[in-house]
């Protein structure tokens, strides 16, 4: 068994759309745009995924984050930061 990492796989697929949702400890507000994304409808002719970028949390985010995978039609993809800290593009550093 190959392993493939999470930007392999996502690098393998062409996709149409990327919703990206960036938290920390916010997980109520979480659940309820994994809620409102989880009803969205798209033609089956598009593919996209649901990319959620947690930046440390502390609180209940990956838990929420759990329980909505099994609801959306479009892959999932969670990234969890080690390191709490600005989400910041090397570009953009001083």
């Amino acid at each position: 068994m190959s392993s493939t990492s999470v930007l392999e796989l996502r690098n393998s697929v062409s996709l149409d759309i990327t919703v990206i949702l960036c938290t920390y400890n916010r997980c109520r507000d979480l659940a309820g745009a994994l809620e409102s994304i989880a009803k969205s409808e798209m033609a089956s002719s598009i593919t996209w995924e649901v990319l959620v970028v947690d930046n440390n949390s502390t609180d209940q985010t990956r838990d929420i984050v759990q329980k909505a995978l099994p609801k959306t039609a479009a892959p999932f993809s969670l990234h969890l930061r080690t390191k709490a800290g600005p989400l910041l593009c090397p570009e953009r550093r001083n």
